[in-house]
């Protein structure tokens, strides 16, 4: 049994992940050696191009694996994560991202990216000009209860999340420090060399009041928990050991 269809202007749905992979175009097959399979597949996803390729995970099940290819606009990921970080991040970034079929067929997936071309105005160690690159790496994986997370971004800034049904995040981002996944909030802790403090208030205040005046909004509590600094100003008072 071998089957092929040609597909122009199709649109792509990976289980609850809410991809918007559309205006898909090429050629998807199937048979019983390879399961679905498709070689080059081009369309948009958050608003850019995109090329992916289908095939069979290793393994007797046979379970689907998609690698994506391409460029995205990080206030789209964001929203997409659930948080208004409009505000904050600005430009175009490439990535890959490997999603595989899990057993209870959903799909976790695995996000890559330099960051480069992308902007950040989030404060210090977060800031980043588009000429510079910050290697990102996201682990998705989803469960019964929800989806669990991991991220590192460059070399000092690891999280372990997870997240609820209700798209509700808890667990700890931490700066030079491993992160713990615990509790019913999500924090940030660790120990830096410089900040502004009064630029990381004012921010998380800000993410915090943006996200909850969404509607169906995730209702995320997250709040600076153990964060030590070397140095950190605070209107424009120069403070040590914070």
């Amino acid at each position: 049994l071998a089957l092929a269809a040609d597909i122009a202007d199709g649109r792509l749905v990976a289980g609850d992940l809410r991809l918007p992979f559309v205006g898909v175009r090429g050629r998807l097959g199937f048979d019983l050696e390879r399961g679905l399979h498709g070689e080059r597949l081009d369309g948009r996803l958050w608003g850019q191009p995109v090329r992916a390729a289908i095939a069979a995970a290793e393994g007797p099940e046979r379970r689907i694996a998609i690698r994506v290819d391409g460029t995205a606009q990080l206030p789209r990921v964001a929203e997409w994560l659930g948080w208004d970080l409009e505000e904050y991040l600005s430009g175009v970034a490439p990535f890959s991202v490997e999603l595989a079929q899990q057993p209870e067929h959903r799909f976790g997936f695995v996000l890559r990216s330099s960051l480069a071309g992308a902007a950040s105005t989030l404060p210090a160690p977060l800031a980043k000009a588009p000429a510079d690159s910050l290697p990102l790496e996201l682990r998705w994986s989803p469960h019964a209860a929800g989806t669990d997370i991991s991220l590192q971004l460059g070399m000092d800034i690891w999280g372990l999340m997870h997240r609820d049904r209700q798209g509700r995040f808890s667990g700890e981002i931490a700066l030079g420090a491993q992160p713990v996944a615990d509790g019913e909030d999500l924090r940030i802790r660790g120990r830096g060399a410089q900040a502004d403090a009064g630029a990381w208030i004012v921010a998380v205040q800000h993410v915090v009041a943006a996200n909850a005046a969404r509607e169906n909004g995730p209702r995320t509590v997250l709040r600076l928990d153990g964060l030590e600094l070397a140095t950190a100003t605070l209107l424009g008072t120069e403070l040590h050991e914070l």
